[in-house]
């Protein structure tokens, strides 16, 4: 009896270590599988975030040239402003200049004809 019992003991053992052993090679290959696939996301948000901050970078970079931009057109508009205001003072200038040489002409000719 105790040779049945040790018998059927060292079955059960043997098929129970059988039936044990894929489960326990299966459960490394999951581990690792997801030990992997968690270093493809902690590789995939470190991508992430560099390519964020390069957006941050650009979008900095967008926003002052746009301000310089901005910049550049107020001074174009106050230098149009002026060059109009000098166009007019010359117009004037050229009008007192031809007033003045129709006047030099009348004495000139007062004088000759005196």
């Amino acid at each position: 009896m105790k040779r049945r019992v040790l018998t059927a003991l060292l079955t059960c053992s043997l098929i129970l270590a059988a039936v044990a052993a894929p489960s326990v090679v299966l459960a490394d290959d999951y581990d690792q599988q997801i030990e992997e696939k968690n270093k493809e996301i902690d590789d995939l948000q470190g991508k992430q975030a560099s390519v964020q901050a390069e957006i941050d970078s650009l979008e900095s970079e967008v926003s002052g040239i746009n301000e310089k931009a901005q910049n550049l057109l107020a001074e174009q508009q106050e230098l149009d402003e002026q060059s109009k205001q000098l166009e007019k003072e010359i117009a004037d200038l050229q009008n007192r200049i031809d007033q003045r040489e129709e006047a030099i002409r009348e004495q000139a000719r007062d004088v000759m004809f005196r």
